[in-house]
């Protein structure tokens, strides 16, 4: 997951140099939106959000991740597998819970 959220930035410096207007020295002007952000910046939404930002989930699951395979030498197989399986169950029902979702 770590690699595919790194090879997701190396794509969009490709994509920045790629698309980058020679005449101008702003690269962000350059750069074709697509569909979805020339939506967002018609309905005024947030588009310049820091990528950094993606470090506070990545953390989290990072963590997460190690303490699961740190678990997985203390107990059974069969253990680990239930209480990964529950994470789907807890999830739902946090999200109907708090979101107020179905």
């Amino acid at each position: 997951m770590f690699i595919g959220e790194f090879v997701c930035f190396g794509l969009l410096g490709i994509k920045r140099l790629i698309y980058r207007d020679k005449t101008t020295t702003v690269a962000a002007d350059a750069v074709p939106l697509s569909p979805g952000m020339k939506k967002a910046e018609e309905k005024k939404k947030l588009t310049k959000i820091n990528p950094l930002l993606l470090a506070i989930p990545a953390t989290c699951d990072f963590m997460g991740s190690s303490l699961m395979f740190v678990a997985l030498t203390m107990v059974p197989a069969a253990v680990y597998q239930m209480m990964r399986g529950i994470i789907v169950v807890i999830t739902a029902l946090l999200a109907v819970i708090f979101l107020k979702r179905k």
